[in-house]
């Protein structure tokens, strides 16, 4: 198949004959729709239109059809059924990876486990996933707030990446600091007198120190998109 739009109505064919079969059953798109949990106007401009779906509807079709394989699905190599049920957890989001897709979580997600992308994956389901060619980070995520304006504006999409180099952050790069008690999104500086400390800086707040024993983990900022 040409592309996974492609192999989306074929699977789509595949359950309406095994259903006629099997169980004489009628299986229209607004059936398969319902059953996956889609739009049915948006499900039909999909197979009449072509296009990329969302990575939504990808992990919605595959959790209602384990039989078929993600690889198979998302580049068209290998067998079409699998031969073992599907295990859609930590097996498929590596899968996934695989393929250059990055998780996205809303702010609303991020704030729930506290930015904690180890759990996050772990335990919560991703609002989609993103794909940017040249554009190699750990997870996307959306901004509220606007102490980084005009560098960052609540409600732009982030690109980070974990930043173990703690010791030496550049004052230049933007980082996601998540501390016991908050998470902010700063320039970094190193504080020349007390090596146990950073000086967190924005445009629009004085800049604080950060006890470095404090924090829990730094992502560094390397994407930022914003909607036109």
């Amino acid at each position: 198949m040409d592309s996974i739009t492609d192999r989306i109505a074929l699977i789509y064919e595949n359950e309406k004959l095994d259903r006629h079969i099997n169980e004489n059953e009628k299986l229209d798109q607004r059936k398969f729709a319902k059953i996956v949990g889609l739009n049915e106007g948006s499900f039909r401009n999909l197979l009449s239109k072509g296009g990329y779906p969302s990575m939504d509807t990808i992990l919605r079709i595959i959790a209602k059809f384990p039989k078929y394989s993600v690889e198979w699905l998302l580049t068209g190599e290998g067998s079409m059924i699998k031969c073992d049920p599907l295990n859609v957890g930590d097996d498929l989001f590596s899968r996934i990876k695989k393929q250059g897709l990055v998780p996205f979580f809303s702010d609303a997600q991020m704030r729930k486990r506290n930015y904690d992308l180890d759990v996050l994956f772990r335990e919560e389901e991703p609002d989609g996933f993103i794909k940017i060619p040249g554009i190699n980070v750990d997870v996307f995520f959306t901004v509220s707030g606007f102490g980084m304006e005009p560098k960052i504006f609540s409600g732009d999409t982030i690109g980070a990446v974990r930043f173990e180099n703690i010791e030496k952050p550049d004052p230049d790069k933007i980082y996601l600091i998540v501390t016991n008690d908050d998470r902010m999104i700063k320039n970094l500086e190193r504080d020349e007198n007390e090596s146990d400390f950073l000086w967190a800086v924005s445009p629009n707040h004085p800049r604080f120190k950060i006890y470095v024993g404090e924090i829990r983990r730094i992502f560094q900022i390397v994407f930022i998109g914003r909607s036109v």
